[in-house]
């Protein structure tokens, strides 16, 4: 009961003390917010604590300002000037230093008929003709060169199989010598010359002559010979590698000159191709279907086309300079060359194709002979330390004493092996020949290396030539027109319905796509090339690689076909053209492209029956007459 009254007691006297903090509080006025107060009405700060000494800074601090700001002209005060926006004109201005940047503007708006074609003749005149190669002599007989007539002409004139043959023969010249017997010796010799008997006169001495000899022990000379016969193999061998060398520069430089040449031709039309669309463009822009500025795009593009050719013109030149080159004859003029890229390409499979390389590489061979050699070199060095017997006979004649005779001398001598048992040569042998014994492993990785790289290039390359062939090519010729006959159908619309854009783009995708089949007709051939070389091939289509059905390549679209007036030339003046622009002719090797894989057929038996006997006197050979007869077939195939 008593702890009731003491928890009541102690709550009120808790209420009254918060009562009374409350009523000591002072009174606040309330803010006035219709007026801000005065600066200099302000309480002035408190000074700082420590030891910060004011007085002692040599900048004084600045004076309160002696007018009253209120805060709405300290925001304006404090708030930057306003800079008025550019406009788009303005913000996509090219910057001065850029090439091209000062171009004035063409504007043919508010423009009379006369003033405006004048316009037009002045900004967009007739494209100039591009610059071609000149056309190249022909070969012996006034025929094209080729590849066979290019590869005999290399053999005949290439320095470096003339010095490997110059090697073989040196080789067969050490291995003779190292068979021979060494010489005798024959030679005078004169003893006790100018020596007296007694009180006598003095005498002639002993004169006479010797024959010496070396006989050459434990086969020595076999085993020399041995040896040397080994390195003459590894000369035949270095021999062929030179020439399948000397084949494949050959090979090379042909597919690349004829990859080049093609890329010309691809060139030539393309140039053609966009003169044609410049012109159809000029002449909308004469009618008024066209804006200023697609002509100007397609003139870009007409340009950069004919830039285009003259690299491939360069590169075309240069390529038949390497080639020439690897003949042999430098100074060979530009000479047309028989075949076309798209020659029947062999199909090769790297199951079949590794084991010929491991067995048959002369790497591989020259590894093996290597190891014979120094098994050779070892004997040799083994018994090198067995004396060979040095033999002498002599025959002098004896005027110092009576009855002045003639003496005969015999000489038998050997060379003792006590300090030097060839122990360094016999080490040094045995050395080289665990080195020789790695060569073959190691000829054999390096070459499993090359032909997974080799095939690498060609599956994929043959992949991309494919997809290109049968897809991407007929699909962006056949979008590059839809997209130009619908452009076409929307003159006199207020809204085409495609932009010029999309045939630009569709223009370029096109060239794109061209270039991209192109390269990779190029690295196909180079890496049948390579394939080659690795299997060492004397001839690259007749060395039974593959039967002709699985090896067709068909050749790349025609471009003329897109070369169509749309409907707005009829009624649009066109100006006047460059002469290929003018002139809408296919280009002669381009042709029109299979969606689907061909496969080529047996020749027929009316085919059959005009084909030439093999071994029949005929100016066309039976293996020149078969080829052109399958890439008929494969391209009747191919276009059916």
């Amino acid at each position: 009961m008593l702890a009731r009254p003491r928890l009541w007691f102690w709550a009120a006297g808790l209420m009254l003390a918060i009562a009374g903090c409350k009523n000591s509080r002072p009174a606040v006025e309330p803010f006035d917010y219709s007026e801000p107060a005065p600066v200099s009405s302000l309480p002035p700060p408190e000074p700082p604590t420590g030891d910060l000494n004011l007085a002692a800074t040599s900048t004084p601090l600045p004076e309160p300002p002696s007018q009253e700001l209120t805060l709405a002209s300290y925001q304006e005060k404090e708030k930057p000037p306003e800079k008025p926006r550019p406009g788009l004109e303005e913000r996509l201005k090219l910057p001065p230093g850029l090439p091209g940047a000062n171009a004035p503007m063409i504007d043919l708006r508010g423009k009379k008929e006369a003033e405006r074609r004048q316009i037009i003749d002045r900004y967009f005149p007739a494209l100039p003709p591009a610059e071609d190669v000149p056309p190249g002599a022909l070969g012996p007989g006034d025929k094209p060169l080729t590849l066979a007539d290019l590869q005999r002409l290399a053999r005949a004139n290439s320095p470096t199989v003339r010095q490997a043959a110059a090697a073989v023969d040196a080789a067969r010249g050490v291995a003779i010598q190292v068979g021979l017997w060494p010489n005798p010796r024959v030679g005078y010799e004169g003893d006790s010359i100018g020596q007296g008997n007694g009180n006598g006169p003095r005498t002639a001495g002993i004169q006479g002559g010797f024959v010496e000899q070396t006989v050459i022990t434990v086969h020595k000379r076999k085993l020399a010979r041995e040896a040397a016969e080994v390195d003459v193999k590894n000369a035949e061998l270095a021999l062929r590698r030179a020439e399948i060398d000397l084949t494949t520069a050959v090979r090379r430089g042909y597919f690349s000159v004829l990859t080049a040449r093609r890329a010309l031709e691809v060139g030539r039309a393309y140039v053609a191709l966009t003169s044609v669309v410049y012109a159809i463009q000029v002449g909308r822009l004469r009618g008024g279907f066209a804006a200023v500025y697609e002509v100007h795009q397609a003139r870009v593009l007409a340009t950069q086309a004919r830039a285009t050719l003259l690299q491939a013109r360069n590169r075309y030149l240069a390529e038949w300079r390497r080639l020439a080159a690897a003949l042999g004859l430098p100074k060979m003029p530009l000479t047309e060359l028989a075949g076309d890229v798209d020659l029947p390409v062999p199909r090769f499979h790297q199951d079949d194709v590794l084991p010929i390389v491991l067995t048959r590489h002369t790497d591989v061979l020259t590894a093996a002979n290597s190891i014979t050699r120094a098994q050779v070199a070892l004997r040799a060095a083994e018994v090198q330390p067995f004396p060979d017997v040095d033999l002498r006979y002599m025959a002098q004649k004896d005027n110092t004493t009576l009855p002045f005779g003639v003496v005969h001398s015999v000489l038998v001598g050997v060379q003792i092996p006590v300090f030097n048992h060839n122990q360094g040569a016999i080490a040094e042998a045995q050395a080289n020949l665990g080195r020789a014994g790695e060569e073959p492993a190691r000829v054999r990785n390096d070459l499993t290396s090359q032909v997974a790289t080799a095939f690498q290039r060609y599956d994929t390359a043959r992949a991309l030539v494919l997809v290109y062939r049968d897809q991407v090519l007929p699909d962006q010729v056949r979008a590059y027109r839809g997209i130009y006959q619908r452009y076409d159908k929307g003159e006199g619309e207020k809204e085409a319905v495609v932009n010029f854009n999309d045939i630009i783009t569709s223009q370029q995708t096109l060239a794109d796509a061209l270039r991209s089949y192109l390269d990779a007709l190029g690295d196909l051939w180079d890496s049948v090339v390579d394939i080659a070389n690795l299997l060492q091939l004397d001839d690259l289509h007749g060395d039974g690689v593959c039967p002709p059905s699985e090896h067709d390549i068909c050749p790349v679209p025609q471009l003329a076909p897109l070369q169509t007036k749309p409907r707005s030339e009829e009624t649009a003046p066109m100006p006047r053209a460059a002469p290929e622009a003018t002139k809408q002719q296919p280009a002669p090797a381009l042709r029109r492209v299979s969606p689907v894989p061909a496969a080529t057929p047996a020749p027929s038996s009316q085919a059959r029956s005009q084909a030439p006997e093999e071994g029949a006197s005929s100016k066309v050979p039976f293996a020149v007459w078969q080829l052109k007869e399958n890439r008929r077939a494969g391209f009747r195939a191919c276009t059916s």
